[in-house]
């Protein structure tokens, strides 16, 4: 499955999302789509999600691995700093939809940016503007996932999850105004 988009979409991959990819856990599949197709002209990344894939790896894995995953963020996304203005605006947004620090943050570089953010993260989940991934079967086969992406909600579109259709955004998701 091929992420279909304009050069105007832009997206974010959650920290979720690339722990997922680069540990290769159970929805690694579902994020591929996204992450073996994303590019620095569509993709962004806040640092603060460079901070927790890191942190993650290195606690986790090793040293090299965590370099390893942030190499391949830099190479096909481009990286957001969070300054001072995103700071405030990350107060702000954890303030307005009650989010921890980290996701305030993020989530308020992709309100600002009026991008899409692809994650499984549950704080996320009934906000505008989210991607949200998630594994309906647990004893689904391998080969049959892709048929199992949901997006929840994308501000301007009430999303439903439908296998395949057509009209929709991406393969196997269906907006509706």
């Amino acid at each position: 499955m091929k992420v279909k988009g304009s050069h105007s979409d832009k997206f974010i991959i959650d920290s979720y999302g690339w722990i997922e990819y680069f540990s290769d856990g159970k929805l690694a599949e579902k994020y591929s789509k996204f992450i073996e197709n994303c590019n620095p002209i569509n993709y962004f990344t806040p640092s603060i999600i460079v901070y927790e894939v890191f942190k993650k790896f290195k606690a986790n894995y090793s040293e090299e691995d965590a370099i390893t995953a942030i190499a391949h963020i830099e190479n096909c996304t481009r990286v957001i700093d969070i300054d001072s203005n995103y700071a405030v605006l990350g107060a702000d947004t954890s303030i307005n939809n009650k989010l921890p620090m980290a996701d305030a943050l993020i989530y308020g570089v992709v309100s600002h940016m009026n991008a899409k953010l692809i994650t499984s993260d549950k704080h996320f989940r009934e906000l505008e503007s989210v991607i949200f991934i998630l594994l309906l079967d647990p004893y689904i086969s391998p080969f049959n996932i892709e048929s199992q992406l949901v997006i929840v909600k994308t501000f301007p579109h009430v999303i439903t999850p439908v296998r395949g259709h057509p009209d929709s955004g991406f393969e196997g998701i269906s907006t509706s105004p």
